[in-house]
């Protein structure tokens, strides 16, 4: 009985962070000491047959997957929003979920062979410049200036970025997006106008950080934001319909009216406001507190059905009926459970039984 001569360390140490398993559980699951689990993650040791497939059974890949070297993101590539407070793990594991969302989204896109617009980069990171490059991809996306943005998410995958959801709750972290094949962008679960935001931000990050411009990560957030409102609001259409206050009165019914025609959170709205010099200082304090003591700041009100991706599961859907979906599953090295789960793709009987896959979850809470 000799070792496996073609596994792969580092596929394992994926598809274990993709699980949200430690290596102490693998160990008690697959039945071998934690002692060889972690040398085996380390590269330090082989394992033999039966090791391999009693791994790929507790992490449930097929053993393929062990044999492929994952080209995983950096976590500098990684625009965390409120990166500050997702934890080494959950950057952990949200590379591991972009890495196989890349893979499967790449595998899809390479069968559709789709033609898109080419999103458009820009270098110049001032206001100017930001909200220039947001006009610029309205126009990729053939969507005028004075015209609202119907669905924000279907707006970014027409753009030729496949958009997954990334569902940890539990993680602060409300999206995330690099550069792979091409662009990628993922999001975790939000009410509709954080989501709206959240999908245009990761754009932002994708449009304005597609290189090294020496930016510190606080003035690349607040680049990113500008471009989101930017695109969702054109700076001409919002200097036109956006409700003056009268002095510290600010006019919240046509504020809520706004955010219903636009799809924008109301602190986004005034945050766009005040970047447009719409509000002086005192009312953007103003208008943030009255926000944050109605507890709009964790549920507002107005709120519709949060915007799903269907670009990936569209691909899969056409393929399922010309009989080659199953040759796009072998084709990325990942189970069909995973696969859909990334792709969002549904069978007709699953979807009339309500039967849908959940994503993984880490144990005790953790990720």
């Amino acid at each position: 009985m000799n070792p496996s001569t073609d596994f792969v360390p580092a596929a394992f140490s994926t598809a274990r962070t993709y699980r949200g398993l430690r290596i102490t559980q693998v160990a008690e699951e697959a039945g071998v000491s934690r002692q060889l689990v972690n040398q085996i993650e380390s590269g330090k040791a082989r394992p033999y047959r039966e090791a391999v497939m009693a791994i790929a059974a507790v992490l449930d890949f097929p053993p393929t997957f062990f044999r492929r070297p994952p080209a995983l993101p950096s976590p500098e590539v990684l625009h965390f929003r409120k990166k500050a407070r997702a934890s080494g793990l959950a950057v952990e594991r949200a590379r591991s979920t972009a890495y196989l969302f890349g893979v499967v989204g790449g595998e899809l896109l390479s069968r559709a062979r789709l033609q898109f617009p080419r999103l458009p980069l820009a270098n110049d990171l001032s206001p100017d410049g930001i909200e220039a490059a947001a006009v610029r991809v309205r126009a990729a996306a053939k969507i005028d200036q004075d015209v609202p943005i119907g669905n924000a998410v279907t707006f970014c995958e027409a753009l030729g970025c496949p958009v997954g959801n990334f569902d940890a709750p539990h993680v602060a972290v409300d999206g995330f997006s690099w550069w792979g094949l091409g662009p990628f962008a993922m999001l975790n679960r939000a009410p509709w106008s954080r989501r709206r935001l959240s999908v245009m931000h990761e754009l932002g990050h994708l449009v304005l950080h597609h290189g090294d411009h020496g930016v510190e990560e606080k003035e690349r957030e607040a680049q990113a934001f500008r471009f989101a409102g930017a695109v969702l609001a054109p700076r001409g259409a919002f200097w036109r319909e956006f409700p003056r206050p009268m002095g510290r009165y600010i006019n919240w019914a046509a504020l809520f009216d706004f955010k219903a025609r636009w799809g924008m959170s109301l602190p986004a709205i005034v945050r766009r406001a005040f970047e447009l010099d719409l509000l002086n200082p005192a009312q953007y304090r103003t208008a943030n507190l009255h926000i944050r003591s109605n507890g709009w700041a964790r549920r507002e009100p107005g709120e519709l059905e949060p915007e799903e991706p269907t670009l990936l599961a569209k691909i899969a859907r056409n393929l399922l009926v010309h009989g080659t979906l199953g040759d796009a599953r072998r084709g990325t090295d990942v189970s069909r459970h995973d696969f859909d789960l990334l792709s969002g793709f549904v069978t007709d009987e699953e979807a009339s039984s309500g039967v849908t896959y959940l994503p993984p979850r880490p144990p005790n809470g953790e990720c």
